[in-house]
C-alpha cells in the first residue's frame, strides 16, 4: 500500500479490465478508467467514475456529460488502487455479436467526447487502426494525461474475442 511508504504517500492508480467467456462479459474497475460498449451505432459507458464530481452530481452525471466535463472536482478521485482498501466494482452482462468494447484511461475520455468516440469506433478498418485513431484523437485534443486505449470486438461463435 502506497500509504505505508512516506515517499509514495497519496499515490494510487486506476484500472479497468474485462473478462470475456463465451457470451458473457465481466467488468472490474477502480477509479476513472472506463469501459465503453459500442453496438449498432450506440456508445454506452459501462463503468461509473470514482470521482467527487460523480459523487456530488449523482445521476445527473450520466444524464448531463457536459456538467461532469466542466465540474471543478472531475479529476479528484475517491477510490484508487494503492491507497487503503479500494472498493473494486464488478458487473456482468451478456454480449452481442459484433459488439465493440473500448477500455481507456481518463487521458482519452477527458478530451474526446462520446460523439467523437462513437464516430471513431464506427469507422471501417481493423481494430488496431481504430484504436490508433482513438489515441491520436486524444493527443490531438491536447491530452496531458496517460492516453491508453484497448479495443476488443466480440465475435459470436468464435470462442474468443
Amino acid at each position: 500500500v502506497a500509504e505505508d511508504n512516506v515517499g509514495f504517500m497519496g499515490m494510487g492508480t486506476t484500472v479497468v479490465c474485462a473478462l470475456i467467456r463465451e457470451r458473457h462479459l465481466a467488468v472490474g474497475y477502480v477509479g476513472d478508467s472506463r469501459l465503453y460498449a459500442f453496438c449498432k451505432g450506440v456508445l454506452e459507458q459501462q463503468t461509473r467514475d470514482d470521482t467527487w464530481a460523480v459523487t456530488l452530481l449523482g445521476s445527473e452525471a450520466a444524464q448531463d456529460p457536459a456538467a461532469l466535463a466542466t465540474h471543478p472536482l472531475r479529476h479528484v478521485l475517491t477510490n484508487v488502487l494503492g491507497v487503503k482498501e479500494p472498493d473494486i466494482h464488478v458487473s456482468e452482462r451478456g454480449l452481442l455479436d459484433g459488439e465493440i468494447l473500448l477500455l481507456c484511461t481518463d487521458g482519452v475520455h477527458n478530451v474526446v467526447d462520446t460523439d467523437t468516440l462513437a464516430t471513431l469506433l464506427s469507422a471501417d478498418g481493423d481494430l488496431q487502426s481504430i484504436c490508433d485513431s482513438v489515441v491520436a484523437a486524444a493527443l490531438e485534443a491536447g491530452s496531458r494525461d496517460n492516453v491508453t486505449a484497448l479495443i476488443v470486438q466480440y465475435a459470436e461463435g468464435n470462442g474468443h474475442a
